[in-house]
């Protein structure tokens, strides 16, 4: 089966949440269409034409970034510039562009557990804790006849994910009494007289965006010609932030350490270290991308050393003079590992839904910034 847009973006909105990006960000589609088939998935860092232009070439139709397309409003799209370039080839090779950035910071499973993941740390809680957030509980009442298909219809829609597990449901037992009126037709019971039903309560929590479309599903195949059932709002206390924060299983030397984190991402130029090679290191945080905005929640955290990017002069004095330490790993390191982490992602999700989609990375992306030698 052949998915459209809008079924793999619902893919990605299990990993990404859109309500998890932060309020600046432009997180989602970019340029495409929703109703578009999709037969190749291709992951990258940044929609730069170079990478447009690769994903092209490779067949695909449907490429995902982290780093957004469109950051502000756009006033006119001039095919001329470099942002209109990129939206002309895409539009015109119907390739769509879609975005999973901040939100994918975030996330559980997202792209700061998957730097911490490939150093190796334990027990990881958010650097800085996010947002409560709102989420749903849709509650129905079944009758005992078809408590097997409304539960396979909430898993297919998408209803009770919590975290990195799927088809989270609660059931419980009890008798719902009911007293069909003048024109009715109901499914057990008779009209004009009260009636009594042993019924299955199901429960299941689902996001805002997914509302209609599973009410509307579980509609199709409840056999009540009212159906009941109640939606509650939800207040999730749980919710991942910025950074991680972790402990090494195997505390090191801070020398020692930054060379296992360069031969873990590859750096083979080196790697920017502040601090004394002989701080012991046994708790870590990091941060993707340019964390200078986080050192102070670094200072609050009790960890030893800060792995991140893009790194601040006075932030790394301060640092120093804490006796901490820090490794700069750079922007393009930090965030590149989510190219085939996502990739593995989406092709368990595409086999899962059993979709004859294609997944694969992109591999002409490079880190600007050149080491020479003297």
């Amino acid at each position: 089966m052949t998915p459209i847009v809008s079924d793999v973006i619902r893919l990605m909105e299990r990993i990404a949440p859109p309500h998890l990006a932060e309020s600046w960000d432009n997180c989602g589609l970019q340029v495409g269409r929703r109703k578009w088939p999709v037969k190749h998935i291709r992951t990258a860092l940044d929609p730069l034409p170079h990478v447009v232009a690769d994903a092209v070439d490779a067949g695909a139709d449907f490429l995902v970034t982290h780093h957004p397309l469109i950051f502000k409003a756009v006033k006119q799209v001039d095919f001329g510039s470099g942002l209109g370039r990129i939206i002309r080839q895409a539009a015109d090779n119907r390739l769509v562009i879609y975005t999973a950035h901040t939100n994918l910071d975030k996330a559980p499973e997202g792209l700061n557990d998957m730097l911490a993941a490939l150093i190796g740390l334990e027990a990881l809680e958010p650097l800085v804790a996010g947002e409560r957030s709102a989420s749903y509980k849709l509650v129905l009442f079944v009758p005992m006849s078809h408590i097997q298909a409304i539960t396979d219809v909430l898993v297919e829609t998408g209803a009770g994910r919590i975290g990195n597990y799927s088809g989270c449901t609660f059931r419980s037992e009890g008798v719902g009494t009911f007293m069909p009126g003048p024109g009715t037709n109901p499914f057990t019971g008779e009209q004009g007289r009260m009636n009594k039903v042993t019924e299955m309560r199901i429960e299941a929590v689902l996001n805002g965006a997914d509302m209609e479309k599973v009410v509307a599903a579980v509609q199709a195949v409840h056999p009540y010609e009212s159906m009941a059932y109640d939606i509650y709002p939800v207040v999730t206390l749980d919710q991942q932030g910025l950074g991680r924060v972790g402990a090494l299983k195997t505390p090191m030397k801070l020398g020692d350490f930054a060379i296992y984190v360069a031969r873990q991402l590859n750096l083979d130029t080196g790697i920017r270290v502040v601090g004394d090679p002989q701080l012991e290191v046994s708790r870590v945080a990091v941060c993707t991308g340019s964390g200078s905005s986080l050192t102070g929640d670094f200072m609050a955290s009790g960890a030893d050393v800060y792995i991140s990017g893009d790194m601040h002069y006075h932030d790394a004095q301060s640092i120093e003079a804490a006796g901490r330490g820090l490794l700069d790993v750079g922007h393009f390191a930090s965030e590149r590992i989510m190219v085939p982490a996502l990739a593995d992602y989406l092709r368990r999700e595409v086999a899962a839904a059993k979709y004859d989609t294609v997944v694969s990375t992109c591999t002409v992306e490079t880190d600007p910034f050149r080491f020479v030698s003297v």
